[in-house]
């Protein structure tokens, strides 16, 4: 898979998301960004199918997994999830770490 690529389908999720406030939620003094994990899954999905075109698939998996080993989302081992305390209330969500995500989206990835 192309590298920028891939880059540019993480961003564009955390982007897409992040334009509507309630689908996120702020933790740890802002360090980490909380989506809902069917949100996060849904929008992947619409992003891939956007540029199946380029990818040659539609399955987000790999896509999760990729996220994953890079440490662009925060989980435990078995899981693409982890539990947040978000407003008083334990629930499951997808976590970003925000400072990668702000330093991926502050570099240039234009094609040479």
């Amino acid at each position: 898979m192309n590298g920028a690529l891939l880059i540019k389908i993480f961003l564009s999720v955390v982007d897409e998301l992040m334009a509507q406030p309630r689908l996120y939620a702020l933790s740890n003094r802002e360090q980490y960004i909380n989506f809902r994990a069917d949100d996060f899954k849904q929008k992947l999905k619409e992003v891939v199918i956007r540029n199946q075109n380029y990818l040659g698939t539609s399955k987000i998996k790999p896509f999760l997994d990729d996220f994953k080993i890079l440490q662009w989302i925060i989980s435990n081992r078995e899981r693409y999830t982890n539990v947040q305390k978000i407003n008083g209330k334990a629930v499951r969500v997808l976590t970003v770490d925000r400072r990668k995500y702000e330093l991926l989206k502050s570099l240039g990835w234009e094609e040479l």
